[in-house]
């Protein structure tokens, strides 16, 4: 029977294997059903490979079979990415996502004319969403909800900046798919790559929704902008805590980043004078959160958890030995024991 992708319990099983760092174990092996992955910057680093092989594929069949020298080099990467995940059980490994987007975006520029901005943006999107749900990529499933933010920008006004309608539509868009992901990463999944799905489109797109609202010069859109940013830190922050989760506390840091961004016209101070007001007042919120959070909340705690080292334990270490007096050196060289100025008392003759 052909396998089309790990089961679930599978994937667990190589989830827990790259956090643990025993993916060649022969016990791990047995237990993923043979299917292998990459830690992640292998898997990045084979990603790029991937796409240098779809590069050099394009130009190969530009000079063999010219008219559709990007349907034949598209599917010919297909067939080989299939290859590579149902026969050499390749998951998330980086080569066969690069070739499996690669060779699905050739095939579908083949068939829309380049002077379409609107049809290709919408391809795009589409072949992105249908490879991310092949082989399972959060980050594809982010790039295709970017590429259909652009292609809603491209369907009100034909360009990418400018008319403030459709800059709202595009913006709405994002903030929306990242409040759905938000939502939605409430349920329970068996594989750990939908939680990944929902984490980083929840991350991402509100980033997105700010850039696409944050070049406009209405006070009203910069004033709601700001607030649909602050209403989704403060929904972030509450699920993440009560969920214990980290992407949500990710999208709420993002989110503050962008509000911060939002006020730097408050005041008229010189920007020295705005990094150093915001600088110290975001400090003083990390540092009263830290103590606040001293005594355990929800399971939540600043403290340091077991007796392992830490980079601030070394620090400290530092500090305090560079602030320890010292010896003056010429102290030190005046000092001569044994009466003399040899390892011995008189060793070199001097008395």
């Amino acid at each position: 029977m052909i396998e089309l992708r790990p089961t679930p319990q599978q994937e667990r099983w190589l989830a827990a294997a790259v956090q643990l760092k025993v993916r060649n174990h022969p016990w791990i092996a047995q237990r993923s059903g043979g299917w292998s992955s990459p830690s992640y910057i292998a898997r990045c680093a084979f990603f790029v490979l991937g796409l240098a092989a779809c590069g050099l594929s394009a130009a190969a069949f530009e000079i063999v079979l010219k008219p559709w020298a990007l349907f034949g080099a598209g599917v010919t990467l297909l067939v080989v990415a299939e290859w590579l995940i149902l026969r050499k059980h390749l998951f998330h490994a980086g080569v066969e996502e690069a070739l499996w987007t690669g060779g699905l975006l050739m095939v579908a520029i083949h068939f829309v004319p380049s002077n379409r901005e609107l049809g290709l943006a919408l391809a795009v999107a589409l072949v992105l969403a249908l490879a991310a749900m092949r082989l399972l990529n959060a980050f594809l499933l982010t790039l295709a909800l970017a590429a259909a933010s652009v292609a809603i920008d491209l369907a009100g006004g034909h360009r990418l900046v400018g008319e403030s309608h459709v800059a709202i539509a595009s913006g709405v868009f994002c903030y929306a798919a990242g409040a759905t992901a938000l939502l939605l990463a409430r349920m329970e999944f068996l594989r750990p790559s939908h939680d990944h799905m929902l984490a980083w489109p929840m991350v991402i797109m509100p980033l997105c929704g700010f850039l696409w609202l944050a070049a406009q010069l209405s006070p009203a859109i910069r004033i709601a902008t700001g607030l649909a940013s602050g209403i989704y830190a403060l929904t972030a922050l509450i699920l993440g805590i009560r969920r214990r989760s980290h992407a949500p506390l990710l999208a709420c840091m993002a989110s503050l980043g962008c509000i911060a961004y939002q006020l730097r016209d408050l005041t008229p101070l010189p920007l020295k004078l705005k990094l150093i007001l915001w600088g110290s007042v975001a400090l003083l919120a990390a540092l009263g959160l830290d103590r606040y959070l001293r005594t355990a909340r929800r399971g939540i705690t600043s403290r340091q958890i077991g007796g392992g080292s830490n980079a601030l334990d070394l620090l400290q270490i530092y500090a305090a030995a560079a602030l320890s007096p010292r010896s003056s050196p010429h102290v030190a060289e005046q000092f001569k024991g044994g009466g003399g100025t040899g390892g011995g008392g008189g060793a070199d003759g001097t008395y």
